[in-house]
C-alpha cells in the first residue's frame, strides 16, 4: 500500500488541493466546528490551498445546500461555493450512510462513492475531520493512494459512546475489546434501548429491523433512533474498520498523549503520530488579569451538558466557605433539560455566592467575558479532549481548575498554571475555589505559565509541516 502511495503522489499536480472532509464543516463561528473551517483559512493564508469537502446533514450549516436540481458529483446532488474565502464541496448523499455503524452493504456503496467522488476531485491529500458521518471517505481515499491524515476531536470513531465513559458512568480504561465494549453499551442502554437489543441479537431479526429500520434510514426504528445490528456485531465492525483506516494512515493528529495512547491500539506507526493540542483563535487577547479582588470571578464557558460537569461547579460552590464573595459567570447555550434544570436550581446563586447566566457567548465577544474573570473552571467528567474553553482560557492568560483527567493535565498542571481535582469530587474544588479567592497572589503566580497554547496560524504551520513531511516536498 505504502508503494501504491508514492506511485499515486508522483502523478499528482502539485497546485492540487487539500481536501478537508468533515460533516462539521460551518466557517461561522460554532462551537468546536469551527475548527475545520478555521484551519482550512489559515492554511489558505499561508499558500496551502485548502478545500473542504462536507455532507451538511446536521444543524449547524448555514449555507446552501444541493437539491435535485444541482449539479452531480459522482451521481449525487452536489455545490461548489466559496464561504469565507474556502472552495466548499457540498454534497448531498444517501441518509442511510449516517448511520452510525453501517452494515456491510452499506460501507462498501458509501466507500465505492468516495472513491468516485475523490476521482473527479482529485485531492493531493485527505484530512479528515469529525468522523461523523463521513469517516468512510478516508477508506475510500486509502484504496485510491491518496495521503490520508486524521484529527481526533473525540473518541467516537472507535467508541460507541463517544466519550470513553462506560455504561456504569465510570471512566473507561481505554482499552478496546468486542465483549467488554458490548457489555459497556448494553449497560448504558435505556429500557427502550435495551428492549431494541434484545431483539437486535434474535436469529433471523435482522430482516424485520432493517424493514423496520428503513433503506435509507427513514423508517420508525431509524427515528427513534434505534439499531438493527446486534451490539457485537456493531463493536466488531467499529473495531476492524478502525483498524484496517488507521494501520494505513500517513498522519493521526491528536491533542494529547492520552489519545495518541488509546488510538494508537488501532496500528497507526508511533512515528506517524503527533501531538498537536488546540489552538486559539483570538485577534485580541488579554495582557492583564483583573485589577478588581473584591470578590473572586470564575468563570465557566461550555456546551451545558452532563459530561462537562457543570453541576460540579454549582454544588461546589454551594459547599464554599470564604472571605470574599465570588461569582460564576456560566456562558453556553441552555438548549437542553439538563441546562434548564441548572438554571432553575441555581438561578442566580449556589449557597452565598453568585450565579451569572449569560447564554451563548460568541469568539469575538470573549475579551468582553474574560476581562472580569480571575480564573477558569473546567469540571468535566469525561477525557474532555484539550478543549477549546480550556485552550481560550490559558491563551488570555487565566488559570483554570480542571479534573484531574489526562486529556486535560497535560495542558494545565498543578501549582504551575492552574489546580487539579479529582474528577466529580465537589469538596476538593470546593477546596481549591477557597484557596484561590483567599490569595490573589496565587491567582497572579498561576497566570504567569499560561499562554503556553498555540494561535491558528502557528497550529496551521505544525499542519503544513505535517504535509510536507508526507508529501516529501521540500
Amino acid at each position: 500500500m505504502r508503494e501504491r502511495k508514492a506511485s499515486r503522489l508522483n502523478e499528482l499536480d502539485r497546485n492540487l488541493p487539500i481536501l478537508f472532509v468533515g460533516s462539521y464543516a460551518e466557517p461561522e463561528p460554532i462551537g468546536g466546528n469551527r475548527t475545520l473551517s478555521l484551519q482550512a483559512v489559515n492554511l489558505r493564508a499561508l499558500g496551502i490551498p485548502a478545500e473542504i469537502f462536507t455532507w451538511p446533514i446536521n444543524d449547524t450549516w448555514r449555507g446552501p445546500v444541493p437539491n435535485v436540481s444541482s449539479l452531480r458529483l459522482a451521481g449525487q446532488p452536489y455545490l461548489h461555493v466559496e464561504r469565507w474565502g474556502i472552495p466548499y464541496h457540498v454534497a448531498s448523499l444517501p441518509k442511510i450512510w449516517s448511520e452510525r455503524i453501517l452494515a456491510e452493504k452499506e460501507w462498501g456503496a458509501a466507500v465505492a462513492w468516495g472513491m468516485q467522488a475523490l476521482s473527479e476531485l482529485r485531492p493531493r491529500l485527505v484530512h479528515q475531520q469529525f468522523w461523523q458521518n463521513l469517516w468512510w471517505m478516508m477508506e475510500a481515499a486509502i484504496r485510491l493512494g491518496i495521503p490520508v491524515a486524521y484529527s481526533a476531536h473525540d473518541y467516537g470513531i472507535a467508541c460507541l459512546r463517544t466519550i470513553l465513559v462506560n455504561g456504569w458512568d465510570t471512566l473507561c480504561d481505554g482499552v478496546v475489546a468486542v465483549s467488554k465494549c458490548s457489555r459497556c453499551i448494553l449497560a448504558g442502554r435505556n429500557l427502550l434501548g435495551k428492549a431494541n437489543e434484545w431483539v437486535a441479537s434474535l436469529p433471523l431479526a435482522d430482516r424485520l429491523l432493517s424493514l423496520a429500520f428503513g433503506s435509507n434510514a427513514d423508517g420508525p426504528l431509524a427515528r427513534a433512533g434505534g439499531v438493527r445490528l446486534p451490539v457485537k456485531e456493531r463493536v466488531a465492525l467499529t473495531i476492524k474498520r478502525c483498524r484496517r483506516v488507521f494501520n494505513q494512515l500517513d498522519a493521526l493528529i491528536v491533542t494529547t498523549p492520552f489519545a495518541r495512547d488509546f488510538f494508537i491500539q488501532f496500528g497507526t506507526p508511533s512515528d506517524r503520530i503527533h501531538i498537536m493540542p488546540w489552538f486559539h483563535a483570538q485577534d485580541l487577547l488579554l495582557q492583564e488579569l483583573p485589577k478588581n479582588w473584591d470578590s473572586l470571578c470564575i468563570g465557566l464557558i461550555t456546551r451545558i451538558s452532563p459530561e462537562k460537569g457543570v453541576h460540579i461547579v454549582l454544588e461546589a460552590l454551594r459547599q464554599v466557605k470564604a472571605s470574599k464573595p465570588i461569582l460564576l459567570k456560566i456562558a453556553g447555550s441552555p438548549d437542553n433539560a439538563y441546562a434548564q434544570d441548572l438554571m432553575r436550581r441555581f438561578p442566580e446563586s449556589s449557597g452565598n455566592n453568585r450565579v451569572q447566566w449569560c447564554g451563548w457567548i460568541s469568539g469575538e465577544r470573549l475579551p468582553d467575558f474574560y476581562k472580569d474573570v480571575h480564573v477558569v473552571a473546567v469540571p468535566s467528567l469525561w477525557y474532555d479532549n484539550a478543549p477549546l474553553a480550556m485552550i481560550e482560557a490559558l491563551a488570555h492568560g487565566r488559570p483554570v481548575i480542571c479534573s484531574d483527567v489526562p486529556s486535560m493535565t497535560h495542558l494545565v498542571q498543578h501549582e504551575v498554571n492552574g489546580l487539579v481535582f479529582p474528577m466529580g469530587d465537589t469538596v476538593a474544588l470546593a477546596h481549591q475555589i477557597e484557596r484561590l479567592a483567599g490569595s490573589p497572589e496565587l491567582v497572579r503566580q498561576l497566570a504567569k505559565r499560561t499562554r503556553n497554547v498555540m494561535s491558528a496560524i502557528e497550529y496551521a504551520k505544525r499542519l503544513g509541516s505535517v504535509y510536507q513531511a508526507i508529501l516529501k516536498i521540500r
